[in-house]
């Protein structure tokens, strides 16, 4: 009997296992190592949200944002070059730092890149008009990339939130078919039911204008 109960907590075991490495049990512990720590001040970003999306460049380096530092503590969007040497340090370069006005604060969701070679991403507030959401309900942002080695990126505002039928707090879009872009608000759009105080959130589509003479 206590073999029998001993195969049977083996198996059980080797089950649970499986289910949580997929099926590879690893033989050796992973190794993990720090390439960036943000300070927060003298305009380097802060809190990087854990499910801010992160994307290369065909140089590897690699652009993220930060929900908060910068020079007014609204937000960053950086990029982090990696080193020339094995074992050398990446370098942080910070490509914009939000006002928390019209362009936008908090962005807490990372940027994606467009065909243009341009960054998109969104903040969860700011933008639109300072009554609403507190200040803002956020907004679709362009970052585009300079006309020279080590010139400025330009930001511009894609679209503000008014919160309303529109919704409020925009996450990560993602870009479809010609250049649509598309993402999620988790509050906003038409009040009713459970969700009559500020809506139960939308699913957005913002379509890039139609060039002229097409």
């Amino acid at each position: 009997m206590k073999a029998h109960n001993a195969k049977k907590y083996l198996r059980a075991a080797v089950l649970l296992a499986v289910a949580v490495y997929g099926g590879h049990i690893p033989t050796q512990a992973q190794t993990l190592t720090t390439i960036w720590s943000f300070t927060g001040s003298n305009g380097d970003g802060e809190y990087p949200y854990p499910h801010g999306h992160l994307v290369f460049d065909s140089n590897g380096a690699m652009y993220g944002t930060t929900a908060g530092g910068g020079t007014s503590y609204n937000g960053t969007v950086f990029q982090l070059i990696p080193p020339t040497v094995s074992g050398g340090a990446w370098t942080e370069n910070v490509l914009y730092r939000f006002t928390g006005g019209s362009d936008g604060r908090q962005p807490s969701t990372g940027v994606v890149f467009g065909q243009d070679g341009a960054l998109y991403g969104t903040t969860y507030n700011g933008g639109g008009t300072p009554q609403a959401c507190g200040g803002g309900c956020g907004v679709v942002f362009k970052l585009t990339p300079p006309g020279v080695a080590g010139g400025a990126w330009t930001q511009s505002v894609l679209y503000a939130f008014q919160g309303v039928f529109d919704g409020q707090a925009p996450g990560q879009v993602v870009f479809g078919p010609n250049g649509t872009l598309y993402g999620t608000t988790p509050s906003g759009g038409p009040a009713f039911g459970p969700c009559r105080r500020i809506g139960c959130g939308t699913v957005f589509q913002l379509t890039p204008p139609t060039k002229e003479g097409r």
